[in-house]
């Protein structure tokens, strides 16, 4: 679990860097996430707004928050 956290504390704070920067890249995003992941993972989604309802089609289960 404390790996699964330092991963996400990287990615959060390497994301946080690098803003979307129009609509075409910022539709491509769940795409392209999804290339990295198993459709019978279960995944958590952070900050999710719309990406949630996107990634649901696509997953078995779908944990989102968007604190």
């Amino acid at each position: 679990m404390a790996d699964s956290k330092k991963f996400q504390d990287r990615m959060a704070e390497r994301y946080s860097k690098c803003p979307v920067p129009d609509e075409v890249t910022n539709r491509k995003k769940p795409e392209v996430t999804r290339g990295h992941l198993n459709p019978g993972m279960e995944i958590i989604v952070f900050g999710c707004g719309t990406t949630a309802l996107i990634h649901v089609l696509f997953f078995r289960h779908v944990h989102a928050s968007n604190i």
